[in-house]
Protein backbone atom coordinates (compact mmCIF):
# COMPACT_ATOMS: atom_id res chain seq x y z
CA UNK A 1 0.00 0.00 0.00
CA UNK A 2 2.88 2.36 0.85
CA UNK A 3 4.39 1.95 -2.63
CA UNK A 4 1.05 2.52 -4.33
CA UNK A 5 0.46 5.71 -2.32
CA UNK A 6 3.99 6.88 -3.19
CA UNK A 7 3.40 6.13 -6.87
CA UNK A 8 0.12 8.02 -7.02
CA UNK A 9 1.45 11.02 -5.09
CA UNK A 10 4.62 11.15 -7.22
CA UNK A 11 2.51 11.18 -10.39
CA UNK A 12 0.88 14.44 -9.27
CA UNK A 13 3.41 16.10 -6.94
CA UNK A 14 6.71 14.61 -8.14
CA UNK A 15 9.25 13.04 -5.83
CA UNK A 16 11.32 14.65 -3.11
CA UNK A 17 14.37 13.87 -5.28
CA UNK A 18 12.86 16.07 -8.00
CA UNK A 19 11.28 18.70 -5.77
CA UNK A 20 12.02 19.10 -2.05
CA UNK A 21 8.46 20.42 -1.61
CA UNK A 22 6.83 17.29 -3.07
CA UNK A 23 4.19 15.68 -0.87
CA UNK A 24 5.27 12.51 0.95
CA UNK A 25 2.92 9.76 2.10
CA UNK A 26 3.37 10.91 5.70
CA UNK A 27 2.54 14.52 4.80
CA UNK A 28 -0.49 13.40 2.76
CA UNK A 29 -1.83 11.30 5.62
CA UNK A 30 -1.31 14.19 8.05
CA UNK A 31 -3.20 16.55 5.75
CA UNK A 32 -6.03 14.05 5.26
CA UNK A 33 -6.09 13.38 9.00
CA UNK A 34 -7.52 16.86 9.44
CA UNK A 35 -10.69 15.60 7.73
CA UNK A 36 -12.69 14.27 10.63
CA UNK A 37 -16.25 13.09 10.95
CA UNK A 38 -18.71 15.64 12.25
CA UNK A 39 -21.65 14.09 14.10
CA UNK A 40 -24.99 15.89 14.04
CA UNK A 41 -27.99 14.84 16.12
CA UNK A 42 -31.15 14.89 14.01
CA UNK A 43 -33.33 14.04 16.99
CA UNK A 44 -33.02 11.95 20.16
CA UNK A 45 -32.79 8.68 18.22
CA UNK A 46 -31.08 9.64 14.97
CA UNK A 47 -27.69 11.14 14.28
CA UNK A 48 -25.76 11.58 11.06
CA UNK A 49 -22.04 11.74 10.32
CA UNK A 50 -20.46 13.92 7.66
CA UNK A 51 -16.99 14.83 6.53
CA UNK A 52 -16.19 18.51 6.00
CA UNK A 53 -15.35 19.74 2.51
CA UNK A 54 -11.61 19.24 1.92
CA UNK A 55 -9.40 22.30 1.47
CA UNK A 56 -7.53 22.71 -1.83
CA UNK A 57 -4.43 20.81 -0.64
CA UNK A 58 -6.54 17.93 0.67
CA UNK A 59 -8.59 17.96 -2.56
CA UNK A 60 -5.40 17.68 -4.65
CA UNK A 61 -4.18 14.78 -2.50
CA UNK A 62 -7.54 13.00 -2.76
CA UNK A 63 -7.54 13.49 -6.52
CA UNK A 64 -4.00 12.11 -6.73
CA UNK A 65 -4.91 9.04 -4.71
CA UNK A 66 -8.22 8.37 -6.44
CA UNK A 67 -7.62 9.59 -9.99
CA UNK A 68 -6.91 6.20 -11.57
CA UNK A 69 -10.11 4.31 -10.93
CA UNK A 70 -9.91 4.00 -7.14
CA UNK A 71 -12.33 5.84 -4.92
CA UNK A 72 -14.61 8.56 -6.11
CA UNK A 73 -15.34 11.60 -4.03
CA UNK A 74 -18.69 13.31 -4.25
CA UNK A 75 -20.43 16.08 -2.41
CA UNK A 76 -24.05 16.07 -1.38
CA UNK A 77 -26.34 18.42 -3.28
CA UNK A 78 -28.24 19.01 -0.05
CA UNK A 79 -25.04 19.80 1.83
CA UNK A 80 -22.16 20.80 -0.49
CA UNK A 81 -19.82 21.16 2.50
CA UNK A 82 -19.94 17.39 3.06
CA UNK A 83 -18.38 14.64 1.01
CA UNK A 84 -18.60 10.89 0.64
CA UNK A 85 -15.90 8.44 -0.39
CA UNK A 86 -16.95 5.48 -2.52
CA UNK A 87 -14.96 2.48 -3.72
CA UNK A 88 -11.92 3.21 -1.63
CA UNK A 89 -9.99 0.07 -2.67
CA UNK A 90 -6.62 0.82 -4.26
CA UNK A 91 -5.83 -0.87 -7.54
Amino acid sequence: MQRELERRLAAVFGTTAQDPKAVTVSEALTALGRLSFLIFDVDQKISTMRLPKPDQHQRTILDALTGTGGASVRTSAANPASLALEGTAFS
